[in-house]
C-alpha cells in the first residue's frame, strides 16, 4: 500500500471557461486527464456543496479508485492530479 496518496487540483480549464477561480457552492466535476468523457469512470460529480467539501470527496473518491484498480502493489508516495472541470 502507498505510504501516502497526495490529491493536486488545476483549475485552469475551469479558469479559463468562467474567467475566474472556482469557490462557492454548487454541484462540482472533477476528472483525472483534462480532456475525460464524462461517462467515463474517471470523471466525477459531486452533489451541490462547497468546494472545499467537494475537494475532499473527490479526492477520497479517486484514492479508492486509485487502490481498487492498480494492477501491482503501492509502494512509495502516490500523487493523483485532478482537474477541475468548467
Amino acid at each position: 500500500m502507498a505510504k501516502s496518496i497526495k490529491v493536486e487540483f488545476i483549475a485552469d480549464e475551469f479558469e479559463s471557461s468562467h474567467g475566474r477561480m472556482p469557490k462557492g457552492r454548487g454541484s462540482w466535476a472533477f476528472s483525472t486527464e483534462r480532456d475525460t468523457p464524462v461517462d467515463s469512470p474517471r470523471f466525477w460529480f459531486s452533489p451541490s456543496m462547497t468546494l472545499g467539501e467537494a475537494k475532499r470527496a473527490a479526492a477520497e473518491h479517486f484514492r479508492a479508485l486509485l487502490v481498487r484498480t492498480s494492477t501491482a502493489p503501492l509502494t512509495g508516495d502516490a500523487v493523483i492530479t485532478l482537474w477541475i472541470q468548467p
